[in-house]
């Protein structure tokens, strides 16, 4: 992962993805978008300092799972930034993400693997479309099957 300096060039190269690997076999991808740290314009007062991701996460009493701001190095598999859909899709504007994100911070329904997972919410931000597809995991398989999404608050 390359380093980046300053908070337009951490939204504009946004989706992050970790690789969770079994041997030499890639199970999954966890997908996160990637923030950078120290003080955002548009993300204060709900990111910390230390914090340079968000993204859906498992378990966080007293609800199933969130989105949420964290950290890179504290999330399993090696970060890599894989923006796949960049070429077919328009990406947001970097105002946009920001306000995608404010507006899904705690507040992005239980996650779910086929409706509400994390590759859903990092290219929802980044395109204002949600996609699943697990490219070059064992997981993609998953992916031909269609399932309707849970609807964001900022999509009604």
């Amino acid at each position: 992962m390359k380093p980046y300096c300053g908070e337009s060039a951490a939204l504009k190269d946004t989706a992050v993805s970790f690789l969770d690997r079994l041997a030499d076999v890639t199970i999954y991808m966890h997908w996160a978008v990637y923030v950078g740290k120290g003080t955002v314009h548009g993300l204060e007062n709900i990111k910390n300092d230390d914090e340079d991701i968000f993204h859906i996460t498992g378990y966080v009493f007293p609800k199933a799972s969130d989105c949420l701001f964290g950290k890179m190095n504290e999330i399993s598999g090696k970060p890599w930034k894989f923006n796949y859909l960049d070429g077919e899709i328009k990406v947001r504007s970097t105002n946009d993400m920001k306000k995608v994100i404010r507006k899904m911070h705690k507040n992005c329904r239980m996650w779910d693997l086929f409706m509400n997972n994390c590759e859903h919410v990092a290219t929802y931000i980044r395109y204002g479309e949600k996609h699943f597809k697990q490219i070059g995991a064992k997981a993609a398989g998953l992916c031909k099957l269609k399932f309707p999404t849970f609807t964001y608050e900022d999509e009604l």
